[in-house]
């Protein structure tokens, strides 16, 4: 489930870009105690470029 979640994370932000909550999620994801879910969302990286998307 948690590895949907993030993959429907990775997506709104390809719709509307990062916020703040959207970043917390995904770092929560990457400290998530399952490896395979806080290794997947090792790998986004979110930067200025994708802010301005929601912009």
């Amino acid at each position: 489930m948690r590895r949907l979640a993030l993959a429907a994370l990775n997506a709104q932000f390809e719709i509307d870009g990062w916020n703040p909550s959207r970043r917390l999620r995904l770092v929560q994801y990457q400290n998530d105690p399952a490896a395979f879910i806080a290794s997947t969302a090792q790998f986004i990286f979110p930067t200025p470029e994708m802010d301005a998307i929601a912009q």
